[in-house]
């Protein structure tokens, strides 16, 4: 099971709040979350210990004193780092057993003196600070109070024990996973953010690498290794509360991150220092420009802080430094410091490349690394990577490129993209440099660098392009799968790249449409997502807008536990929702359809494609789970969800739920 940790922001007085979801999905940079407005993050004193104040009720089926010794288990983990001199100390008890009818009494009480610790015991005081039914998809939140210091003043935290209370109908987590949570949620008491390290593991369907994941990796799972803190947790700790020998025993890398004219700050790419002997448990992230002003309103205005990093607390050794793309589906609720939305990468993932780095990908190969020597006690600095911005060759190059062909594969790690370029001589110079073939997601068929986005690219060298002939060009995607919209490549002939797109005059090939909706995205089945707990979200859906999801199930027997995949997502306003479901004619593969009441409807057939459609009725924001089951059969499928104008439907969901 995976369980999305993200965080979001409201009024809550002078508190940031951090939430953490039940739903599944994806990753962030480490380093801190709330900055102030000279450029430092926001931490507690350590001149005495970090106070908490514990509830006085039960947490689920935890007794009070099993729910207190699970948090005091949590704070040891982060006690026990050596490197770092924070400590917690248990300041007392509520002054009441909080539950939804008093819970404003006690939370975002400004200036009390009381950092509580509440045991949501049935959910209901998620509900009264969320919403109804926000106890179903939040697992607990925690903020932090901060004056016009640095300083942390209180903080508070929230545990769902809705989620440990057995009850079937609910399935609970388990207990190792719900320690991890709880770790993870005092990583952001102390001013933690989230950390995107080997994100990678994370989808890989094997639990038993997942320790190659940091503690404040978004996304948990019921792997026991992520009570088990990582170097990057170990570090960043460490770097907002060092302890005594901190920066004598371990050393740092800094240095900006800058575009290909060797001067623009870039802010926003995930930067990571991986060592040599150990790339996957020894490696530590910080995102660039993480002090400089961000979209969360804190952060200095210095343009000097924009493009740079510093990653500490990194232990002697040889190291390799690269920065890669911040996953682009990580925005409200899910987004991190410092930018929401992610900046998109202005060029392709790279490695720092020693005297080699350049702003071009005909002097810079962005695979090869140097790599950096880390001595006790020491910072190397001058460690600026340039992306590969700009073309090697400024002349005409005379070529007229056709698409013919275009395949996107979503795949469990990432994308794959496929382009197929015809290629034909309109006169004058043949290519004789790096080509940049450019996919944008764009509303029309002009490329506006202001308002669209780069999803994808590829260089093209020289000779790669036989005249009259059809070439196969693989674009690398920066999170195609997530973004929504019209589909369009282009052409970027010149060396300067950012006039070529002022001018807007690339050529536009093709627009790669789907099937007329406003907005229509491309997902692919994530497990385990086999219950209402671990559904997977397809977030939400308006009028005239698709989501598509390829799946497979795998169990259709009875007397075990079958396969199905639950989906879950918003309807935005009243609609049509029509879902089509289409299998192996020899399968018979059933989708329900659960509104706020329960049951809404059923949509099945004997096989093949199956068509039905529900009205949508009742107010704004609606939630719905879909459960595709195996009645014969097992293998792949396509989920088809459409909306448009509110119609006749054969079931109307709000109004008579089939029983």
């Amino acid at each position: 099971m995976r369980i999305r940790r993200s965080k979001g922001s409201r009024a809550i007085g002078l508190f940031a709040l951090i939430a953490l979801l039940l739903s599944s999905h994806a990753s962030f940079a480490g380093g801190p979350f709330v900055i102030d407005s000279a450029g430092q993050p926001a931490v507690w004193s350590t001149a005495h210990s970090v106070p908490f104040h514990t509830d006085l009720g039960p947490l689920g089926l935890l007794t009070n004193a099993e729910a207190i010794a699970l948090v005091e288990e949590a704070l040891q983990v982060w006690e026990d780092v050596p490197s770092s001199s924070i400590t917690f100390a248990a300041a007392g008890s509520l002054p009441f057993d909080v539950t939804g009818s008093n819970v404003f009494d006690i939370l975002d009480v400004l200036g009390d003196g009381i950092s509580p610790v509440v045991f949501d015991h049935d959910g209901s005081v998620i509900d009264a600070v969320f919403g109804i039914g926000a106890s179903r998809s939040v697992l607990g939140f925690t903020a932090i109070e901060f004056g016009q210091s640095d300083r942390i003043l209180e903080a508070q935290a929230v545990l769902n024990g809705s989620v440990l209370d057995g009850d079937p109908t609910n399935p609970d987590v388990s207990r190792e996973s719900f320690l991890a949570t709880i770790v993870h949620e005092f990583g952001h008491y102390m001013n933690l953010d989230h950390s995107q390290i080997n994100g990678e593991l994370a989808f890989d369907g094997d639990v038993s690498n997942d320790d190659g994941l940091p503690t404040m990796f978004p996304i948990a799972s019921d792997s026991a290794t992520k009570t088990t803190l990582h170097l990057d947790d170990i570090a960043t700790v460490s770097t907002l509360y060092p302890g005594q020998n901190f920066s004598t025993s371990t050393g740092s890398i800094e240095g900006e991150i800058v575009l290909g004219n060797g001067t623009t700050p870039f802010q926003g790419a995930n930067v990571i220092a991986r060592r040599t002997g150990d790339p996957i448990h020894d490696a530590v992230s910080y995102v660039s420009g993480a002090l400089f002003s961000n979209t969360f309103g804190g952060g200095s205005s210095d343009p000097a802080f924009k493009g740079l990093y510093t990653i500490a607390g990194l232990p002697p050794g040889d190291y390799t430094v690269e920065v890669e793309q911040i996953d682009p589906t990580f925005t409200g609720g899910s987004s991190l410091n410092p930018l929401d939305p992610p900046a998109m990468l202005p060029g392709p993932e790279e490695f720092y490349n020693g005297e080699n780095e350049a702003g071009s990908m005909g002097l810079d190969d962005p695979s090869e690394a140097t790599t950096i020597t880390v001595a006790a006690g020491a910072i190397v600095d001058g460690i600026d990577i340039l992306f590969n911005t700009i073309a090697a060759d400024d002349s005409d190059i005379g070529l007229a490129l056709v698409l013919t062909k275009f395949k996107h594969k979503i795949r469990a790690i990432g994308d794959r993209i496929t382009a197929k370029l015809r290629v034909t001589n309109v006169g004058g110079v043949v290519l004789t440099g790096p080509t940049s073939i450019q996919m944008w997601i764009s509303s029309d068929d002009i490329l506006d660098p202001n308002s669209d986005d780069l999803v994808a690219m590829a260089e093209i060298q020289a000779g790669d392009f036989p005249l009259g002939k059809s070439v196969n060009v693989k674009l690398k995607p920066q999170g195609l799968a997530s973004v929504d919209g019209t589909f369009a490549i282009f052409v970027i002939e010149s060396a300067d790249e950012s006039e070529q797109q002022a001018a807007l005059e690339n050529r536009v090939l093709q627009d790669i449409g789907g099937r007329g909706c406003v907005k229509d995205s491309f997902r692919l089945e994530q497990e385990s997502n086999n219950t209402v707990t671990q559904a997977q979200s397809l977030g939400k859906i308006g009028l005239n807008e698709c989501v598509t999801v390829t799946g497979v199930l795998t169990n259709n027997k009875t007397g075990v536990v079958r396969d199905e995949d639950v989906f879950q997502l918003t309807v935005k306003q009243p609609t049509t929702l029509e879902i089509i479901l289409t299998h192996d004619a020899a399968d018979n593969f059933d989708a329900f359809v659960f509104g706020p009441t329960g049951q809404a409807g059923l949509c099945t057939e004997m096989a093949g494609e199956e068509t039905c459609s529900f009205l949508v009725l009742d107010g704004e924001n609606i939630p719905l789970d879909i459960i595709i089951s195996p009645f014969v059969g097992v293998g792949t499928y396509t989920l088809d969800v459409q909306t448009t104008v509110v119609e006749e439907a054969e079931v109307e969901i709000n109004v008579f739920p089939l029983p």
